[in-house]
């Protein structure tokens, strides 16, 4: 005798399936939406010294001690994932409390930014061309730079600017 399969059994078969489909397809969707949210309005540096582009002028009067002076907008994970590396390196020297993130998201695209940006940060040496950037200020004055390549900065770059200046073991 062979035992029958009620058809209720397939009913509740397919509704598992699709109940099980439905929710990886939600935890997917909600995924997307938190790792999108982070990338397009958090730093993964420091935000406890966040300034506007607009209060730049302010900030660059005020820095008196050695500070990195991080230009930078979201909205790009690339750059978000960069970021969290950078800061990998600050704080392997522990200079966590020496940045100052300038969100830029606004205004880069603009056009005469880049001009604006270096007269504001009075840099004679070098300029600012791409962002992100990073600009080195020791004892109040602009003394080094690392520029990004394709939205990159190189993380070398960066341990070779704080090596060469910074006061870090």
């Amino acid at each position: 005798m062979e035992k029958e399969i009620k058809k209720t059994n397939y009913f509740i078969l397919v509704a598992m399936i699709v109940l099980i489909l439905s929710i990886c397809t939600a935890t997917y969707n909600i995924y997307s939406i938190y790792k999108n949210n982070k990338a397009n309005y958090t730093s993964p540096l420091n935000l406890t010294k966040e300034v506007q582009f607009s209060e730049l002028n302010d900030t660059t009067l005020e820095i008196g001690e050695d500070a990195f002076l991080v230009l930078s907008y979201y909205g790009d994970e690339d750059i978000y994932q960069n970021q969290k590396n950078l800061k990998l390196v600050f704080r392997r020297y522990g200079l966590l409390e020496n940045i100052i993130y300038v969100d830029v998201t606004q205004e880069y695209e603009k056009e005469g930014f880049y001009d604006k940006l270096n007269e504001v940060l009075k840099l004679k040496d070098f300029k600012v061309d791409k962002v992100p950037s990073i600009i080195y200020y020791k004892e109040g004055k602009p003394t080094a730079i690392a520029t990004s390549t394709n939205g990159i900065i190189d993380s070398s770059s960066l341990e070779d600017i704080i090596k060469n200046n910074a006061n870090v073991d």
